[in-house]
């Protein structure tokens, strides 16, 4: 995660560290906050094995209609 971490940083992106119950619903909130227009988010490990889990805060993400680019 480090080297990920890393490598956005070197690429320009601004790394934030935000807390909440909802962790889509601060996602959100933030970038709106903030005029962000893009937001990029990890996949979950099990992304492939098991499927694109609903409640996973990137699967909430992309079902929640927003005004927001998001990169997966």
């Amino acid at each position: 995660m480090n080297e990920a971490i890393t490598l956005a940083e070197e690429l320009g992106a601004k790394i934030v560290t935000l807390s909440g119950m909802d962790v889509a619903k601060e996602i959100l909130r933030f970038a709106r906050e903030n005029n962000i227009t893009h937001i990029a988010i990890g996949k979950p490990l099990h992304f492939r094995l098991f499927g694109f889990r609903k409640e996973s805060p990137a699967s909430r993400l992309l079902h929640t209609p927003s005004e927001f680019e998001l990169h997966l």
